[in-house]
């Protein structure tokens, strides 16, 4: 009997890779359109191509996720929806979301758009999982740090989607929770810009990359997962080339037919030529030194060659192997910063001379990896394609009586429309019967319709030449699509007039009362072993962990109960699912969101508000600007001595616990179930500690709290 198979879902970065993955096998692809998503430097797909590149994933009978997963300000929730309106109209299988006010954008404006959790969302139990469902999501991308068991446990409580990772590039830090690029550079990894902090070279012990993982290979437990029935596997890499995803698909669909097939699967190749050096990932505990390089080069791609010196700009590059036109390069410094990438022009030789921004010395030590290989997407590719996209279901009611043949199209949202068109039969000719008359108006040429049912009655003899039929066609098609056109922006129209009406509402909402809320916060972990002392008569908050897994999730919830009776306590939440729990136990003017529950727009504020937190506190992620605007309305607040965290992980880091980069001071803080890593406060001359500093954040000079 054949054995049922997973969906295996593809990063599409570009066109090049999204046809790279149609060859390999790829069931579903991932991709972004412009800045709005996660992967900002990827080249992404333009929003008009967005109706051609659908229609060649669906004509291959592939399916398209849109990855709209970063935080969006207020001031781009207008260019959101114009997104939004084009995927609707396109046929985009799902939207994969991160940030709350985008779910609840879409949940109310845009109800026919499935939702899928990006692992941004860090839903990493049943508990908040269930949140998340009972507010329209239908499949939660994991996150990466879940062992089998407690996937296999969720999967027995939720009869919700799961999509899992199974290859790709690993982040040191839960995703969703990593600021490190955000405080150290202004790079915010929730806005789709990070530079990837966790790859650069740190001071500390004698390990050069603390936090730099290895690449997740999961054929080691591919058949546990496959045995659970994970609807689907997941392929990182929307910054890898073509190359990365032709061979990596091809890998991982080969697993699956020999799975169906029940036969054993296939072993992964010796060393994968465009990936770093791989690990099983988190599936089983494992220790920190087999998950990450520590003093290793961390860096993607086959190290071919060096570069020993920097003249007047140029890069003087030595190779060691062959290199050939086309191939893609990196040059990489000590640091592990990079210092540029280019496509190689010119193989032949065994040196080369490339220009460089950075002018540093005349004497370096970088390094050059190959990427891959460097294509151009071919002619087929979907912004080729000439006519719309048939998108639009619709069905058909076909009558003629007394020489008029009347047509009428059933369209989705319940619009119809009419239009007749005089026929008289003429003499000596074969008459036409039904199915002649199907055939021809299931033809719809160029335009974005696609039939799905027609019924056809003749009540006299049609006999016409084929030719004015399809005539007739061709015109009732003509004023379909102008109808279609019509109703689709008069429902944009009044989409947006409500959607304006409802950010005019919220902005005429009492707002804050001018001074930020300020609580005092204390995470859990300190509270229950007593190592926070009270400092007022206001209610402590206490912010409950950020990471429970699903073994321990029954146990902690028990901690909670015996805590809910204390009157002065209240809970900082970072997830919706810990709000959904505490309702009704707790009163609302206890239950508070934290930092981690991304409140970076109107939408969001209200989800939020709606869900029943009495203080919504803003994350230190934000810059200052977005913070001052946020903080007009109401129940809005900071935390009194917010902790900066950089990274939080589930591996314990061995050795010493301080690390150090450029002019900070970073210190690892072990917890029940993870690890923080936090900007140290530093000791200054007068005898104080500070751990404030000046970031870059999208241009503008951003003082960290």
């Amino acid at each position: 009997m054949k054995r049922r198979i997973p969906e295996l879902v593809a990063p599409a970065g570009s066109l090049a890779t999204f046809w790279a993955g149609i060859e390999a096998g790829a069931d579903a692809f991932y991709f972004g359109i412009g800045r709005f998503n996660a992967r900002a430097r990827a080249q992404n797909i333009d929003i008009e191509e967005l109706e051609a590149f659908v229609h060649a994933a669906h004509e291959a009978r592939k399916k398209l996720y849109l990855a709209l997963n970063i935080l969006v300000r207020d001031g781009e929730i207008e260019e959101v929806i114009r997104i939004l309106e084009r995927v609707e109209a396109s046929g985009v299988d799902a939207v994969i979301v991160q940030d709350l006010g985008v779910l609840h954008l879409i949940r109310k404006y845009f109800p026919s758009l499935a939702l899928h959790a990006s692992t941004q969302m860090f839903l990493h139990n049943s508990l908040h999982i269930q949140a998340m469902v009972r507010r329209g999501i239908t499949r939660v991308i994991l996150p990466r740090e879940l062992r089998l068991e407690e996937i296999r446990e969720i999967r027995r409580k939720l009869p919700v989607e799961t999509e899992v990772f199974v290859h790709g590039a690993m982040c040191f830090s839960f995703s969703g929770l990593c600021l490190a690029s955000s405080y150290l550079l202004g790079a915010s990894g929730n806005r789709g810009v990070c530079k990837q902090v966790c790859r650069f070279a740190f001071e500390g012990d004698a390990t050069k990359y603390p936090f730099s993982m290895k690449d997740l290979e999961g054929r080691t437990h591919l058949k546990a997962l496959l045995q659970m029935g994970i609807e689907a596997l997941k392929i990182e890499g929307r910054l890898r080339n073509a190359d990365y995803v032709r061979e990596v698909v091809a890998y991982y669909r080969s697993c699956l037919d020999e799975w169906a097939g029940g036969k054993p699967l296939p072993e992964p190749p010796s060393r994968w030529r465009y990936g770093r050096e791989t690990a099983s990932g988190h599936l089983i505990s494992q220790t920190y030194d087999r998950m990450v390089f520590a003093n290793r080069d961390p860096w993607t791609g086959e190290y071919v060659g060096d570069v020993k010196s920097v003249l007047r700009g140029k890069a003087r590059i030595v190779f060691h192997k062959k290199v050939s036109a086309g191939d893609r390069l990196r040059i990489v410094k000590e640091s592990g910063v990079k210092v540029h990438e280019f496509t190689l022009l010119d193989g032949s030789g065994s040196r080369h001379e490339v220009q460089v921004a950075d002018r540093s010395m005349a004497r370096v030590c970088w390094k050059v990896y190959r990427l891959g290989t460097s294509r151009i997407p071919s002619v087929r590719s979907a912004g080729g394609r000439v006519g719309r996209l048939r998108a639009c279901p619709v069905d058909l009611s076909i009558r003629y009586i007394d020489g008029m043949l009347s047509i009428e199209a059933h369209l989705r949202d319940r619009k119809r429309y009419r239009a007749s068109f005089p026929l008289e039969s003429q003499t000596g000719m074969r008459p036409l019967d039904t199915i002649r008359i199907q055939e021809c108006f299931s033809k719809v040429d160029k335009r974005p319709f696609r039939v799905e049912r027609i019924l056809a009655e003749l009540d006299d003899l049609l006999a016409v030449p084929v030719r004015e039929l399809n005539r007739v066609r061709r015109e009732f098609y003509a004023g379909l699509e102008d109808f279609h056109d019509r109703e689709i922006s008069k429902r944009n129209e009044k989409r947006r007039q409500e959607i304006l009406e409802f950010f005019e509402t919220i902005g005429k909402e009492e707002p804050g009362q001018g001074k930020a809320a300020v609580l005092e916060v204390v995470p859990y972990e300190e509270f229950h072993r007593g190592g926070a002392a009270r400092t007022s008569r206001e209610i402590l908050w206490l912010e409950l962990p950020l990471f429970v897994s699903e073994t321990r999730l029954e146990s902690f919830l028990k901690e909670l109960d015996e805590l809910r009776g204390e009157t002065m306590l209240g809970f900082v939440c970072h997830s919706l699912g810990w709000v959904d729990y505490l309702k009704g136990r707790v009163g609302e003017d206890r239950i508070a969101s934290g930092g981690y529950l991304y409140c970076l727009n109107r939408f969001a504020h209200r989800l939020l508000e709606e869900a029943g937190v009495s203080r919504i506190l803003l994350s230190t992620d934000f810059p200052d600007e977005d913070r001052r605007m946020l903080l007009r309305y109401r129940r809005t607040g900071v935390a009194q001595e917010p902790r900066l965290r950089l990274f939080v992980t589930r591996l314990r880091l061995p050795g010493t616990t301080t690390y150090r980069f450029k002019n900070w001071s970073l210190l690892a803080i072990p917890r029940s179930e993870y690890t923080e890593v936090v900007l140290r406060a530093e000791a200054k001359k007068d005898g104080t500690q500070s751990s404030r500093g000046t970031c870059r954040y999208s241009g503008e000079d951003r003082t960290v709290p």
